[in-house]
């Protein structure tokens, strides 16, 4: 883990970016190395060997380089990912969680709009748009996942984060943050059951909850 950190470290900081910015992950294609003692829980908790990761800097780093890949069964697997090395590890749901939730102003030509800025727990900050959507359920099931989980995971709301070539990492909207979402939509009841209109910016949302 040390060692691995380390790797981590420097290939962020070889990226030279100013602020925080995901390295180019797309770029890098090393073989498996194998797998890796490490969860990230259902509640965004990071895990290794048994014991929780509680140092915010080392969760940060790992989530940088956090990449996923999709099978032809549409089973999802993720990695932690350098230049050299590619670490299998456990994600039970997604692997970002959003903790907040903010209404801001953003110009588009010559009007202005309300736009829904997320926050993630590892601090990405999105706008809700057609790169970054929101939906229930996600396109993919965890293979290791058991299925009470993967039947919740179908009724839950979350966001795409990010998009680095054909890795998604999706985000866990957190309840306290769709409670406010609800808020600041609007509820519609429809044959298919109701449904909450979002709008951020340009873009338009409908979440559909079937009874």
């Amino acid at each position: 883990m040390g060692e691995l950190s380390q790797q981590i470290e420097q290939s962020v900081a070889a990226a030279n970016h100013p602020t925080r910015q995901i390295p180019p992950l797309e770029k890098w294609q090393p073989k498996l190395s194998g797998t890796m003692d490490v969860v990230v829980k259902a509640n965004g908790e990071w895990w290794h060997e048994g014991s929780q990761i509680t140092r915010p800097l080392l969760i940060d780093l790992f989530a940088k380089v956090l990449w996923s890949e999709v099978d032809d069964n549409h089973h999802v697997q993720y990695f932690l990912k350098t230049p050299v090395e590619k670490w299998q590890i456990q994600v039970e749901d997604a692997p970002l969680l959003v903790n907040q939730v903010d209404v801001i102003t953003k110009q588009f030509g010559d009007t202005s709009k309300p736009v829904l800025q997320f926050t993630t727990t590892q601090g990405d900050v999105v706008i809700a748009d057609e790169q970054h959507p929101i939906r229930l359920g996600l396109p993919f099931t965890n293979a290791t996942s058991d299925e009470l989980l993967k039947q919740k995971q179908a009724s839950q709301p979350y966001l795409l984060v990010r998009q680095n070539g054909d890795s998604a990492l999706y985000g866990l909207i957190h309840r306290n943050v769709f409670y406010h979402l609800i808020k600041l939509g609007e509820l519609v009841e429809g044959e298919e059951g109701t449904s909450l209109i979002l709008h951020s910016g340009d873009s338009t949302f409908t979440l559909t909850m079937t009874a």
